[in-house]
């Protein structure tokens, strides 16, 4: 029997080592509207479940301190996690899982992402990271993730680095890119190189008064809406 289990708005303030030891068979765990101060290593420690399928959602707790590192140590078969609303400002180190079906963190305060391309996490469905404070995007996030969605709307970007989501090895999987409300203002002529599938791309409400030329001569037309990528640039 599979298990899933939630600890919703019960004032909980603490998430001890090995609290959820046993949990052989849990498949969904929630945690929200909480008042944890912070995840301490080994929290989730002997969590697992035989479909490699478990679900973590911590979401909309008043943490008052970053996730320690070692916090998600000890869980099998995590594929997704959610750490929406949480006032984290840096990402959590996620070191030992090789890939994740839903990694979000919205409405953080994060801005150094760069634990995420150290993590040794090799791919991700759905990387959801928008309403955050992120200014730069890693220029080589590409090379050590294949993700499907990339979601980074809100934050306060104001570049877009060169093929920073080509890995050089084996086509991008990238299906959809969501840069909209930023403060982008360059983009340069291959920051869109490296992504053959590519779909759906949202660029409205930014600061961008030139395209250079070429910029999305290495996508396919088919995989590209123009109409909802571009109904509100800037005009020079």
């Amino acid at each position: 029997m599979i298990f899933n289990r939630t600890l919703a708005n019960c004032l909980l303030e603490d998430v001890g080592e090995n609290m959820f030891s046993g949990l052989t068979n849990l498949r969904w765990l929630t945690i929200t509207g909480n008042n944890i101060r912070t995840l301490k290593r080994g929290a989730f420690r002997g969590i697992s479940c035989p479909k490699n399928e478990t679900s973590l959602w911590l979401e909309l707790n008043n943490w008052t301190s970053d996730i320690e590192d070692g916090a998600f140590e000890g869980v099998s078969g995590l594929a997704k996690l959610g750490l929406d609303g949480n006032q984290l400002s840096s990402f959590p180190n996620l070191t030992g899982f090789p890939e994740f079906i839903d990694l979000t963190l919205r409405k953080n305060d994060i801005v150094d992402t760069s634990l995420l391309t150290q993590s040794g996490i090799k791919q991700i469905e759905n990387l959801l990271l928008s309403n955050n404070q992120i200014s730069v995007i890693p220029e080589d996030l590409g090379r050590h993730i294949s993700i499907r969605t990339l979601d980074l709307s809100s934050n306060r970007i104001k570049e877009i680095p060169p093929r920073f989501l080509e890995n050089p090895k084996t086509p991008q999987i990238t299906n959809n890119l969501y840069l909209y409300d930023n403060e982008i203002e360059f983009v340069h002529s291959e920051s869109f190189a490296g992504l053959p599938n590519l779909k759906t791309l949202y660029l409205f409400n930014n600061n961008i008064r030139h395209l250079p030329d070429g910029v999305f001569s290495n996508l396919s037309p088919d995989y590209l809406d123009q109409t909802s990528s571009f109904s509100r640039l800037s005009q020079t």
